[in-house]
């Protein structure tokens, strides 16, 4: 495949991914959510890339290491205004760990019988948890309002218009703009709530 359309490809997959994270976001599938967030971040990282002439084996080197991609792709793009996104990778580079429920297991056997996990992923930075003892819980954090720039700056970056990602269905369109404040360069205007809801 030329690398034109291997970038579009990562992109396409990136943008599915990305809107099944904000659907199971607000399906309270968490930490289904980060995890597809984490997907769709690192499909978005890739496209770049692609465009930036870094080759397959290269880019399977990196697995789905978030920091690793990240740093990748800073080498070729080094855009100070994209450190702002820099704790947001790192908050969901997280999440590809807790796709296996032995990760969470032993997160709370480390804090105790009263529990020791805390999943977060919504708007909004996320507080660390203590519990009544003193004890740290464990966060895992995803705020999806700087999830929801990070992927329109990775769009940016990689040459891509969001609005040639469309249609995605009217379900798909409607779960992209709910409480979404970058949902104009999609061609959407923001949603406060779903329709007929």
């Amino acid at each position: 495949m030329d690398p034109v359309s291997m970038r579009l490809e990562y992109f396409r997959l990136g943008t599915s991914y990305y809107v099944s994270g904000r659907f199971a976001h607000y399906a309270n599938e968490v930490p289904v959510a980060g995890n597809l967030f984490h997907h769709a971040v690192e499909m978005l990282l890739k496209g770049c890339l692609v465009k930036a002439g870094v080759t397959e084996k290269e880019r399977r080197a990196l697995s789905h290491d978030l920091g690793q991609s990240w740093l990748t792709f800073r080498n070729h793009v080094p855009d100070p205004q994209l450190d702002a996104f820099s704790d947001t990778i790192v908050a969901l580079d997280a999440f590809e760990d807790l796709r296996y429920p032995e990760v969470a297991a032993r997160e709370h056997a480390k804090s105790g019988k009263k529990g020791g996990v805390l999943i977060g992923v919504g708007p909004g930075p996320h507080a660390p948890a203590i519990r009544a003892d003193g004890k740290k819980v464990a966060l895992y954090s995803a705020d999806t309002d700087k999830i929801d720039a990070l992927v329109i700056a990775l769009f940016k970056a990689g040459s891509c218009n969001p609005r040639a990602f469309l249609p995605l269905g009217q379900i798909g369109e409607n779960f992209l703009a709910l409480h979404n404040a970058h949902a104009e360069p999609w061609g959407l205007r923001t949603l406060a709530q779903l329709p007929g809801g």
